[in-house]
């Protein structure tokens, strides 16, 4: 007896769920969702949205995983709280703000002609975004990134023109729209990353 029931557990299907949050997001989310998190189907949000925080982020994926019923996330199975953690690591990777896609655009377009080596921001202030080397640097006056917090980082303060007129950065321009400066704030807040 202990030898057909040692072989009926052994020929048992066994059902085995993959732990880690790539694998569980491309599983039970891609499909509607998207590979690189840009929803496919419009009434369902993007986990790219920049108008949503990570937390709102964090708040959809918890609400939506724990119930597993046919009108949340994922349809086909609830999931466990650590495939859940799992998949909330890998979307914070999915939204993480790139510094050559999405930040060093930006200073392109807005601060290179006048913070280059060369430009008058440059000679007045010492600060040079023609990389991230010399963003990460600062000014002949201190760092205007503080990695991590954006709250610190002057180079917020001046964009976001919360500092004297005389130094609004873009200089006798108009501020910069508010997707960019959240951009740049994001890219701060995640570490000031020279991803």
């Amino acid at each position: 007896m202990r030898k057909f029931l040692a072989l009926v557990f052994f020929l048992m299907p066994v059902t085995l769920y993959a732990t880690d949050g790539k694998t569980l997001y491309n599983e039970h989310c891609r499909a509607c969702h998207g590979e690189a998190g840009i929803s496919k189907i419009k009434s369902l949000p993007s986990i790219k949205d920049t108008n949503m925080s990570a937390t709102q982020i964090k708040a959809i994926i918890r609400n939506g995983l724990r119930t597993g019923s046919t009108t949340e996330m994922p349809a086909n199975r609830t999931l466990s709280q650590k495939e859940t953690n799992a998949i909330i690591e890998h979307v914070e990777k999915l939204r993480a703000v790139n510094f050559n896609n999405d930040v060093y655009p930006i200073f392109k377009q807005y601060c290179l002609s006048c913070h280059s080596t060369k430009g008058s921001g440059y000679k007045a202030s010492g600060f040079s975004v023609e990389n991230y080397e010399g963003i990460l640097n600062g000014t002949k006056y201190g760092p205007v990134v503080i990695p991590g917090s954006s709250i610190e980082s002057t180079l917020l303060m001046l964009v976001e023109h919360r500092v004297d007129p005389s130094i609004h950065m873009p200089f006798k321009g108009k501020k910069l729209p508010y997707k960019k400066i959240d951009i740049l704030r994001k890219w701060i807040d995640q570490g000031a990353k020279n991803n």
